[in-house]
């Protein structure tokens, strides 16, 4: 969706944003940058306000793009203080600043709905597991069959759906817990909700898995997606043949008609790689999911041919990791999922075998970050992995 379509609601608290700028001189978004950076270093509390930095790259998106979501409140704030401190620094008058009474109540005003009640575990389906089995263990042990070294305490943030008790705390709870800018919670989850209301994907909902929605619900708004396929052609490249073999072979108590609507999903998907601002995708194939032939050399055939048709596409990189270089490579699917905002972070999709797992905290984005590091070295180049695919037709 261009910039141009998107919802107008927050203005008025961009509005009051852009006004505390001009009132102390218009700083450069570098200059907030420093002087934010300086107080966060400091832990200076200016007006009841710890503040968090700024990068300057934030700053320009905050007060010049037209915002999806609700910025976040610790950014907001920090911003406020921020051009306080700017105002004692430049001389100017802070009595014409706005109040952070009036900038709270302006942000509780912003048009943002309200999470509706998810699923507890006993409404999931009989195909997807309960909420809570994507986090825990029986025994508690935690989940298995994780990437390797994966930290045993990271928190579980997110199951298949977002529990009810993901509560969204005051603008006043947010500053006292010191809680990060870039992290992902109920507010956001609710307003990828709200945006995915109407998104084409819903057509289908009767055939998505409880496991899957958060991840559909979120695909839509991403910038950039990083794929390890281990053992299946991701779903966002797949041909409609392939699909449909796939998803027959993996699910064989589906009806004709059920596997019919589930092809038409991952098909309908793949629009997010021809829009205007196309999804960015990088992928890294292991050798496997090449060489099976999911009982069709006819349809693999075809399946490789729509990879290297893709390939040439300047937004979508495919990378194939030969078996040889393939030791001791996790056995499921990953995805780092990366939004436009530059100050969210970024939520990891970890798929198991009847369900998923859905990690935010910055110690698992990280970790994860790290294991794709590590295929960029067992992968062939880009240019590499096309020859390798010709080879295999």
């Amino acid at each position: 969706m261009s910039n141009g379509d998107r919802p107008r609601r927050f203005d008025a608290l961009i509005s009051l944003l852009v006004h505390l700028r001009l009132v102390v001189g218009t700083p450069s978004y570098d200059a907030i940058e420093q002087r934010s950076a300086e107080l966060e270093t400091e832990g200076r509390v200016i007006n009841g306000v710890r503040v968090t930095r700024i990068p300057h790259s934030t700053a320009n998106d905050l007060v010049t793009r037209t915002h999806r979501r609700k910025p976040r409140w610790e950014l907001v704030v920090s911003w406020w203080a921020t051009m306080h401190r700017h105002a004692e620094k430049v001389g100017c008058d802070a009595s014409k600043l706005v109040s952070l009474k009036d900038l709270e109540r302006c942000y509780r005003e912003a048009n943002v709905p309200q999470p509706k009640p998810f699923k507890a575990p006993e409404q999931f389906q009989q195909d997807a597991q309960p909420a809570a089995a994507l986090l825990e263990e029986p025994d508690g042990r935690g989940p298995t069959n994780l990437p390797p070294d994966l930290p045993s305490d990271l928190p579980s943030d997110l199951p298949g759906l977002p529990p009810t008790a993901f509560d969204i705390g005051s603008p006043d709870d947010v500053v006292v817990s010191g809680r990060r800018l870039r992290d992902i919670d109920a507010q956001f989850i609710a307003e990828l909700r709200t945006l995915s209301r109407d998104a084409p994907w819903r057509r289908y909902q009767d055939a998505v898995p409880d496991w899957l929605e958060m991840y559909l619900m979120a695909e839509q708004e991403l910038a950039e997606v990083r794929i390890y396929a281990p053992h299946r052609i991701p779903g966002l490249l797949q041909t409609g043949e392939y699909a449909r073999r796939v998803i027959t072979r993996d699910l064989p108590g589906l009806t004709t008609h059920e596997v019919t609507r589930r092809v038409d999903l991952q098909l309908c998907r793949q629009d997010l790689l021809y829009r205007p601002e196309p999804l960015k995708v990088w992928v890294f194939i292991h050798e496997d999911a090449l060489t099976d032939d999911v009982g069709s050399p006819p349809v693999m055939r075809d399946q490789i041919r729509h990879l290297i048709a893709l390939s040439s596409y300047l937004t979508i990189t495919i990378q194939v990791i030969p078996k040889a270089k393939a030791n001791a490579i996790f056995d499921h699917p990953l995805t780092i999922m990366r939004f436009p905002e530059t100050y969210l972070n970024d939520m990891v999709f970890l798929e198991q075998e009847h369900g998923a797992r859905y990690l935010t905290s910055n110690n698992a984005v990280t970790h994860c970050g790290e294991l794709f590091s590590g295929l960029m070295v067992r992968a062939l180049s880009p240019a590499e992995s096309v020859e390798f695919l010709r080879r295999l037709l």
